[in-house]
């Protein structure tokens, strides 16, 4: 036995590692060293669950045992083979467990990436993996309906009571503007007072020898 099966711990980390063209690895943790064959034939597969569902095979590069556990590397995400099977799967366990059917009970997978996917998770999981955004899937009574494409707007009914949210109330009317202001009166000029004339200069004295002489008495 070469092949095991893993939950992956992050279905749209998965994802964008395969639109990316990057490495992808998955932790097992400190569990018994998976039973892998990656030298001899066949490369060994690993199997990948998500939501409770088995969604696809892929090619198995490498297995590592460190500090933490082993952990599985696959380098090339492109190679990845949507499969499927009829059982469910459990939504959790811990490390890897071992394929318990065969070959012949395996199915292609058309909606691998999006089937029973949370709906918060399903557009974003379809532009990733198609690169084509998907609707999420309505919902009747608790269960989750079909993921089919919605009608065009003129063939839809006028009232869908699956998918159309009840009619909002229309917003309020602005409220009127304001009145202008009145014009301000006129401002009258405010009269400035003339300079003063600027007080005469001081003569300069007279020299001696025109001094005034008194009018009485010698010299």
């Amino acid at each position: 036995m070469s092949d095991i099966v893993v939950v992956v711990p992050s279905w749209i980390d998965l994802l964008q590692c395969r639109a990316d063209g990057k490495r992808w690895s998955v932790r097992l943790g400190k569990v018994d060293r998976p039973p892998l064959h990656l030298r001899s034939g066949e490369p060994a597969k690993l199997y990948l669950c998500a939501f409770g569902v088995l969604r696809a095979r892929v090619a198995i590069s490498a297995l590592r045992n460190g500090v933490e556990g082993f952990t599985v590397d696959v380098d090339d995400l492109s190679g990845l083979e949507p499969v499927t099977v009829a059982q469910k799967m459990p939504q959790w366990w811990r490390g890897w467990r071992a394929v318990s059917w065969k070959r012949e009970a395996e199915m292609p997978f058309a909606d691998w990436a999006t089937r029973d996917v949370p709906p918060a998770l399903v557009a974003q999981a379809g532009v990733l993996a198609t690169g084509t955004p998907i609707e999420p899937p309505s919902v009747v009574d608790g269960d989750a309906a079909d993921p089919l494409p919605l009608p065009p707007p003129s063939a839809r009914p006028h009232v869908d009571r699956v998918c159309a949210a009840p009619a909002s109330p229309p917003p309020p009317a602005p409220p009127p503007a304001p009145p202008p202001a009145p014009p301000l009166p006129p401002t009258r000029p405010v009269p400035r007072p003339s300079p003063r004339p600027a007080p005469p200069a001081p003569q300069p004295p007279a020299p001696a020898d025109e001094r005034q002489l008194p009018l009485f008495g010698g010299v």
